[in-house]
């Protein structure tokens, strides 16, 4: 009987090790292999100027990103309870 329990746990054993998988790429292959794609091909600049904010408006918009903010109040909060009569509204 011992036998027996020893060969299935034996045979138990080498199946689950045949089942495993070997991790034969290296971490970060799709992260090189993208910037390979992107060094070959970037990509031809369009013929036509960049469209945006006008320079009036992207300047007043890096001033206002630049000057520093005052923080909010504290907020406070507060609850009125009636009373209830009985008969009335």
């Amino acid at each position: 009987m011992t036998r027996l329990i020893a060969i299935t746990a034996l045979c138990a054993a080498l199946t689950c090790a045949a089942c495993t998988t070997q991790k034969t790429t290296p971490l970060g292959a799709a992260y090189h292999q993208q910037l390979l794609y992107q060094q070959v091909t970037p990509g031809p600049a369009p013929p036509t100027p960049v469209e945006g904010l006008s320079g009036t408006l992207a300047d007043h918009a890096a001033r206002r990103y630049a000057t520093p903010q005052e923080a909010p109040g504290e907020a406070t909060m507060s609850l009125e309870l009636g009373t209830v009569t009985p008969g009335g509204p």
